[in-house]
């Protein structure tokens, strides 16, 4: 009576160097150099580290210690964000402020807003294009951008009650939880934000 339902929390993005040689386009970014010039003149001003870092497509520090010192935050996304702009592959930029301001329609800023805690002190976050990934290591692939081919997962239903098969029909991890209550035969107590899977619900 046991049903199991497994499914990877990422996906993955081909080597560069692979994907460029199949004639489609790719590379290699990096925002290092960015935080790394942002914590260094920060420091000599302010006399004080205020913890700036670069990861996977997104920008942070210390943003209450930022405040604190009088340092114009928004300003400073600004800034940050232009910097990041200027690399190869960035097809996005985010700053805290235009985030939130971003339309629905803007897939890579619903998959930010998905991704970042509301309390967690960002600066600036940038998504890349297709076949690109923030990385500068040529010996080695990752993953971490908003793009399909890292967020796209496989899920598996296994158990008593299903009907063996493969669909290829798009599934998202947020259907997870109503295809399991549906299953069930419960109703939800809140709204969810996914969809019963019909391929493995079959029963009325």
């Amino acid at each position: 009576r046991t049903l199991y339902v497994l499914t990877t929390d990422h996906g993955v993005t081909s080597f560069p160097e692979f994907t460029r040689w199949k004639g489609r386009m790719g590379g290699r970014a990096r925002g290092d150099s960015v935080a790394l010039a942002a914590e260094v003149a920060l420091e000599q001003r302010y006399s004080r580290r205020f913890g700036i870092d670069f990861n996977n497509g997104l920008l942070y520090g210390d943003v209450p210690a930022l405040r604190e010192a009088g340092v114009n935050v928004d300003s400073l996304a600004s800034a940050l964000a232009s910097g990041l702009a200027r690399h190869s592959g960035v097809t996005r930029i985010y700053t805290p402020r235009t985030l939130a301001a971003a339309d629905t329609a803007d897939l890579d800023a619903m998959r930010w807003r998905r991704s970042i805690p509301s309390d967690f002190p960002w600066l600036a976050a940038a998504s890349l294009a297709p076949g690109y990934i923030w990385s500068f290591s040529p010996s080695a692939t990752t993953h971490g951008t908003t793009n399909r081919d890292d967020v796209l997962v496989p899920i598996a239903f296994m158990g008593k009650g299903i009907t063996p098969g493969k669909h290829t029909t798009r599934a998202r991890t947020v259907d997870i939880a109503p295809t399991l209550a549906a299953l069930l035969g419960v109703k939800p107590t809140e709204a969810v934000e996914g969809r019963v899977l019909a391929e493995v619900v079959k029963q009325p």
